[in-house]
Order: structure tokens, then C-alpha cells, then sequence
């Protein structure tokens, strides 16, 4: 994968972070602890989910990479994560299901965030 598609990846990254700690703290001041909890856990989950997918995609984009059964395994094991994941949240904990799924937002606002910029860099 080229060096500038990986330093766009990990400002997705940083950025999907940073959002988690705002929008955790926004809740943790104004909002009960099941909503922090529920905002917390759902970021986090979701920020792991796109951290094992880039790289799944890097290691089939690579030149050397793994075997297809591999990825597909890798990709049906992350998958199975994540889902295994939330139902384990939402059995387990008392988080407010609302704030979870605010939460597992946190990465879709970080890349519309990223490339809204991208955008307004090159004027439009």
C-alpha cells in the first residue's frame, strides 16, 4: 500500500481517538456513566474493528502477502469479533444502547471529518 493511502489510515486513526475522548468526556460530564460506558465501549470496539481491517486490506494489497483462505479466515474472525463484541456489551453491561451505537459511530465521523478535509485542501 502506498506510504500516503497508510498516513491517511492513521489519521483516521488518531482522529477516530481523539473523537472517542471528547465524546466520552462531553458524556462523562453531562450524562449518566451507563451513557459514558455505552459511548466508550462502542468507539473503542469499532476504532479495534478498523484497526484489524487496515490490516487485513494491507497484507492483501501487499506483494507478499498472506494466502487467500488466510485473509478470508482473518476477515470471518474479526467479523465474528466484532459482532461477538456488541452482543457481549449489550448482554453484559448496563450501557445505554443509544449512546453504544453513538459510540460505533465514532469512525464513520472521523472519515467524514478526514475527507471533508481532504476536500477543502484542494478547494472543492
Amino acid at each position: 500500500m502506498e506510504k500516503k493511502h497508510k498516513n491517511k489510515i492513521k489519521d483516521i486513526e488518531r482522529l477516530s481517538l481523539v473523537l472517542l475522548l471528547i465524546f466520552t468526556l462531553i458524556s462523562l460530564f453531562f450524562v449518566s456513566l451507563p451513557v459514558t460506558l455505552g459511548v466508550f465501549l462502542g468507539g473503542a470496539i469499532v476504532i479495534g474493528n478498523f484497526y484489524w481491517l487496515s490490516r487485513l486490506v494491507e497484507k492483501a494489497l501487499s506483494t507478499e502477502g498472506s494466502s487467500k483462505v488466510s485473509l478470508i479466515i482473518n476477515f470471518l474472525l474479526k467479523s465474528a469479533f466484532l459482532l461477538g463484541s456488541v452482543v457481549l456489551v449489550t448482554l453484559y453491561t448496563k450501557v445505554d444502547l443509544i449512546a453504544l451505537l453513538t459510540g460505533l459511530t465514532t469512525i464513520i465521523i472521523a472519515v467524514l471529518l478526514a475527507g471533508g478535509s481532504e476536500i477543502w485542501k484542494k478547494g472543492g
